[in-house]
């Protein structure tokens, strides 16, 4: 897309992040947050030819959102209560 990503290094050669600051959010339903997982992919976007893949990950939706698995009602509690 047309972003405007960047990539921020780490100061100490790790780590680092990638920051995507115009990307709108998006939403993601489905049936059982505590069992479903997250393909990432990675495209190297060519302005000749086809986009080419730098790599994939997949990761258990839980491992990213510790609190998947508690139901809505908790998760939105344990936020209100970070915020205040």
């Amino acid at each position: 897309g047309k972003s405007g990503a960047y990539y921020v290094p780490s100061s100490w050669g790790r780590g680092g992040k990638g920051v995507w600051k115009d990307d709108a959010p998006f939403y993601l339903y489905v049936q059982d947050p505590s069992d479903a997982r997250v393909v990432m992919t990675l495209m190297d976007e060519e302005i000749t030819g086809e986009d080419e893949i730098v790599g994939s990950a997949v990761k258990k939706l839980k491992a990213l959102i510790p609190d998947v698995g508690t139901g809505g009602e908790e998760i939105l509690r344990r936020a209100k209560k970070r915020a205040l």
